[in-house]
């Protein structure tokens, strides 16, 4: 697995995809609301595979959560969309080669 750095929070990356721009967003750098927003947000989402076990959306988010804090996921700002996600940390790293 490969880990993004310590200091992430000047980090940036050219997606895939031309003239779109994203940068890491620390989540120690939000508000614990705009965190919790973000990631319930995030979990809840049409899409999201969770398994076959029914977990519940506190669960979910506290395990999203551990993730950033653990550095397995980080949350990428899309400067031309205006929007954010929650991604791998390895996926992160792969968009900015």
């Amino acid at each position: 697995m490969v880990i993004l750095q310590k200091d992430i929070s000047t980090t940036r990356f050219q997606s895939k995809i031309p003239y779109k721009t994203s940068m890491i967003i620390p989540h120690q750098e939000l508000s614990p609301d705009a965190l919790q927003a973000l990631v319930e947000e995030f979990v809840t989402r049409s899409g999201t595979d969770y398994g076959s076990n029914e977990t519940s959306l506190t669960e979910k988010v506290q395990q999203v959560v551990q993730q950033l804090e653990k550095g397995e996921a980080v949350i990428v700002y899309d400067t031309t969309m205006e929007t954010c996600n929650i991604t791998t940390a390895a996926q992160a790293q792969a968009h900015s080669d």
